[in-house]
């Protein structure tokens, strides 16, 4: 006997594993009614591949899974597994046993395995199919089956016969291969269709064809003189830095220069401010020498006419007392000698005054100077800030310009090391000698 043994779990009423070994000749399974008699054939029917549940006495997937009892749980896949002797080499694979598993699970889906190894209904079905253990064979004769065959009619019985004999494996390549045939005469027509379509545009295609092959000729062209152009560029770009670079360490010398130059002006402005300030404070002791010296002077007038005043009062008196003339004339010789005394004290005070004027114009002439040549210093102080800040602001330019280059610098590093850079530009730069292009 070819079939050695049957296992199933979880199939319809056999919840727990069990196993079923076929000896060598007649073996024969009794048993009640509504024992599972017929859900071992059933189960043979199923695992050989059967698709109609009608057959295998069942509405959907779902019911060739147990559905549980009072003491047992439902199970949640059927499984069951044939085993085949295939020491004789009838079944067309290298095995000596043959292991056909069918699992179906409560989600409708379903899977075989051969040997362990999970493949497709149809792979089960061409393998049996040359045995006479496809699912449609009538190798398992169900109940009323026999009934039903002897009442067919001639041409359905001559499907039964043929069937029986293993033929209808053939009728099935066979009809497998006409279909294929269609397909393929179909896709020819298609292929033709498409040549037919496809030989016009051959001429357009070659002149196409040839402009891509100028293409990438121009292309690896351009690729090249892209190289020595960046590199003329990055030398350029080197020489450029340098430039900058010199230019800015100059810019810094001259501005460290400008700065000296402002700091000694600077130091030179204090000077003169502390000058002018003593200078200030001179004139305004001077100031007060000369107020001082016009009291004087206001005292001296006050003084002679305080005399004048005297002498007219003398006379008055020389006339009214001209029997005290000796004494009078006494008198007079000293309020002379008094005035004579005033007048020196007074022509030396105007003296004195026309100095002190002198003085005056001279200081002032001095400070005018003086407040010159700080006007002219502040003047060439504000000349020496703008040069600073014009100094500065072409440090600055120079440093931006720097920045710049450097930026570039290390963009043009970057795509003279990117290869996918080359693809992207190459084709914009040739895009954008569109004219000669199109020569």
């Amino acid at each position: 006997m070819k079939l050695q043994k049957l296992t199933l779990q979880g199939y319809k009423t056999f919840a727990t594993k069990t196993d079923f070994e076929f000896d060598d000749g007649i073996t024969a399974i009794v048993g009640p009614n509504g024992s599972g008699k017929s859900n071992i054939a059933d189960a043979l029917r199923w695992v050989l591949g059967e698709q109609s549940y009608s057959t295998l006495r069942a509405k959907r997937s779902a019911d060739m899974i147990f559905a549980g009892s009072e003491q047992r749980a439902r199970a949640g896949l059927a499984t069951a597994t044939i085993t085949l002797d295939n020491e004789d080499g009838w079944l067309p694979i290298d095995y000596s046993e043959v292991e056909i598993t069918r699992r179906a699970f409560r989600s409708g889906e379903n899977e075989y395995l051969l040997n362990g190894q999970q493949v497709r209904l149809k792979d089960v079905a061409e393998l049996l199919a040359t045995s006479g253990l496809a699912e449609r064979t009538y190798t398992i004769v169900g109940q009323g089956l026999i009934d039903q065959a002897l009442s067919l009619r001639s041409d359905e019985r001559r499907a039964l016969f043929e069937e029986a004999a293993g033929i209808n494996h053939y009728k099935h390549r066979r009809a497998e291969t006409l279909r294929r045939l269609e397909e393929t005469q179909r896709n020819l027509q298609r292929v033709h269709d498409i040549l037919a379509e496809l030989r016009p545009r051959v001429t357009s295609l070659k002149r196409q064809a040839t402009r891509t092959q100028n293409y990438e000729q121009i292309f690896e062209d351009l690729h090249a003189l892209l190289r020595v152009w960046y590199g003329y560029r990055w030398e350029q770009t080197k020489t450029e830095l340098r430039q900058a670079h010199l230019a800015a360490d100059q810019a810094e010398a001259s501005w460290q220069e400008s700065r000296r130059q402002v700091m000694a002006i600077q130091e030179k402005i204090d000077k003169l401010q502390a000058h002018i300030a003593e200078t200030q404070g001179q004139l305004t002791e001077q100031q007060n020498a000369r107020e001082q010296v016009r009291e004087a002077l206001e005292k001296a007038r006050r003084d002679q006419a305080i005399m004048n005043q005297r002498q007219d009062l003398l006379q008055r008196q020389q006339t009214e007392l001209a029997q005290d003339l000796p004494q009078l004339q006494e008198q007079q010789t000293a309020a002379q000698s008094e005035l004579a005394a005033a007048t020196a004290d007074l022509d030396i005070a105007q003296t004195q005054l026309a100095d002190a004027q002198s003085s005056w114009t001279a200081f002032r002439t001095a400070a005018d100077g003086q407040q010159a040549e700080i006007n002219r210093r502040r003047k060439e102080l504000r000349q020496a800030e703008q040069d600073r800040q014009e100094h500065q602001r072409k440090l600055a330019q120079a440093e931006g310009q720097l920045a710049q280059l450097r930026e570039r610098l290390d963009e043009t590093t970057e795509r003279l090391n990117s290869p996918v850079h080359w693809k992207r530009i190459s084709p914009c730069l040739i895009s954008k000698r569109g004219n000669w292009k199109k020569h």
